[in-house]
């Protein structure tokens, strides 16, 4: 018995049948790429604060150090902070008697214009240790906390 035959109908599908097949797949890799985007960190507004962090460290660590002489509110874009937030910016350091003195802190509203008040109880906070050139003692480094709160 030969291992082709001249029947026409083995190895095809009707048309309907394969084409709801294929919706189908393409249904199910949908669903499973939109749920993959929710529970993925970093994928959704969940994660505005540590994005926030992230871009705020990068336009005030100039050469990996933070400088308290440096103004926050001049060296911070508008383009860096997220769209329809306010912001609170941070910047701590911890002195030789292990007490936390705020070098300095700014809030700005969500349209960039000024101090939008205190953040409310749902604000979302990220922190980060950053190397602070020491105010007293210039070529000193002291080690400080950048926190960001940011909230709707």
């Amino acid at each position: 018995m030969p291992r082709w035959s001249l029947s026409d109908d083995r190895g095809q599908a009707e048309p309907i049948p394969a084409l709801v097949a294929v919706a189908a797949v393409c249904l199910g890799v949908s669903l499973y790429a939109g749920y993959a985007a929710d529970a993925l960190p970093g994928t959704s507004d969940r994660a505005v604060e540590e994005t926030t962090l992230d871009t705020v460290w990068t336009e005030l660590g100039e050469d990996g150090l933070y400088d308290p002489s440096a103004d926050v509110l001049d060296t911070l874009s508008r383009e860096t902070l997220p769209d329809g937030y306010h912001v609170r910016v941070t910047i701590s350091v911890e002195d030789t008697r292990g007490d936390r003195r705020v070098v300095d802190r700014v809030r700005i509203d969500a349209h960039g214009d000024g101090d939008p008040g205190s953040p409310s109880e749902d604000a979302r906070t990220a922190s980060r240790s950053i190397p602070v050139v020491d105010e007293d003692l210039p070529g000193e480094i002291d080690v400080g906390t950048l926190s960001v709160e940011v909230w709707q």
